[in-house]
């Protein structure tokens, strides 16, 4: 499926709100954004226990070869905000093979006026030299249904990823067929620690359930006379609220669901690389100067919205119930408590020394499936997708080779780069 992000047809979705809601009022030093930045600029390969090989690298001796299946070079490129609005033209970054090209970016939505969208999201996508391979980002989406009012946002009675995603891929690729659905409980872990405070916090309304979601959907499809393999996975979560009916009959139900982490891809059927997916994917990390003002923007808004909840909760009345102080210190609570979930997902600025430093890393290492190398170019570090043992960096390029072979030797395909070690 051939990249279409500026007339909506991508299919992946990465919600930049799923990240940070608010963060703290702490004022940040450019030294720590730039210690931060360092950590940001690359990402995906090696395990906790890679060790350098012992293969002496042979000197290139002409044009780069092509490399072995297994093996993966990943250039380093920008997602932009066009907007600059958080102090930054760049919002995040991610790693591509060479050749690829990008499009698109950070958008935001007109639709997040009336909370019916994040604030920002991404809408960009990477495709092959040769069109036919792509990886994309696509704008979030929030859907609503219920019984007692018209809901704003689009109506939806989406109650988990595996409908929501069998539709959106019906919608947009109409010769998609052989559906098959997976759960992938790993891409919630990085946001665990938010999701474990909203269960928490629904268990404070006796009518609300909360749940999240995450996986993954595969079908195949024909694009003009190429049948095509495409995968659509990440997160979403969903909020139903039901109450008695005070005039009898049915009970009063509000369903309010969206999604906040979701990617695509789609190859050839018999170039599909799972592997390439999973390592691209690993590899978007926001920019920390982008996410830290992102942070401060959404605490701002949180705070102007709990002001509102106040002044409308003497007004609000809806199905026999209104909006009581335990409504007002939940949202408020909600706000701060992204603090932590914002901070985890873009890195704190990485120091050096302490072994708070190094259980901080290791737990967040853990998290997103990464293992710390320092980067023998910038003299800063950079995190790559642990499941390749073995990563190196190619010289004069923002490039990064993975492999899990122990004696694998760049300059055997003449290309110049260095073995990377874990940081210590």
């Amino acid at each position: 499926m051939k990249a279409r992000t500026k007339r909506n047809l991508a299919i992946s979705a990465v919600a930049l709100a799923a990240v940070v809601v608010a963060c703290s009022n702490e004022t940040t030093s450019q030294a720590a954004l730039d210690a931060g930045q360092q950590v940001l600029n690359a990402v995906p390969a090696a395990s906790a226990d890679a060790q350098t090989s012992t293969a002496k690298p042979a000197k290139p001796s002409g044009p780069a070869k092509a490399l072995p299946k297994g093996v993966y070079q990943l250039q380093l490129v920008k997602i932009p905000d066009p907007t600059g609005r958080m102090n930054s033209s760049v919002s995040a970054r991610a790693l591509v093979p060479p050749g690829w090209t990008t499009e698109g970016g950070t958008i935001w939505p007109a639709e997040a006026a009336q909370e019916c969208s994040e604030y920002a999201t991404y809408a960009w996508a990477a495709t092959s030299a040769d069109g036919k391979s792509s990886f994309e980002l696509i704008p979030t989406q929030m859907w609503s249904a219920s019984n007692t009012m018209q809901l704003p946002c689009m109506y939806g009675e989406f109650q988990d990823l595996q409908s929501y995603f069998r539709a959106y891929i019906q919608q947009n690729v109409p010769s998609a067929s052989n559906f098959q659905y997976r759960q992938r409980p790993d891409l919630l872990e990085p946001q665990r620690a938010d999701i474990d405070f909203m269960s928490r916090l629904m268990q404070q309304s006796p009518n609300t359930k909360f749940w999240p979601d995450g996986g993954e959907l595969s079908f195949t499809f024909n694009d003009n006379g190429t049948q095509k393999k495409g995968v659509i996975g990440g997160t979403g979560r969903f909020y139903l609220n039901q109450f008695g009916n005070p005039m009898g009959g049915a009970p009063l139900m509000s369903l309010n669901g969206g999604t906040n982490y979701v990617y695509a891809a789609s190859f050839p059927v018999a170039e599909f690389d799972a592997q390439l997916v999973e390592v691209i994917r690993k590899s978007v990390k926001p920019d920390y100067t982008w996410l830290y003002n992102y942070s401060e923007f959404g605490l701002r808004l949180s705070q102007q919205k709990t002001g509102q909840v106040k002044q409308r909760a003497d007004q609000i009345v809806a199905a026999g119930y209104a909006l009581t102080r335990a409504t007002i210190e939940r949202n408020q609570a909600a706000g701060n408590a992204a603090v932590a979930a914002s901070k985890a997902y873009a890195d704190a600025p990485v120091t050096s020394g302490g072994s708070d430093d190094r259980s901080q890393r290791e737990r967040i290492e853990s998290i997103r499936g990464v293992e710390t190398y320092d980067d023998p170019l910038y003299g800063g570090t950079v995190q790559l997708d642990n499941t390749y043992d073995h990563a190196w960096r190619v010289q004069n390029n923002d490039s990064y080779i993975l492999t899990n072979d122990p004696n694998f030797n760049p300059g055997s395909y003449n290309i110049d780069a260095q073995q990377l070690s874990v940081t210590r």
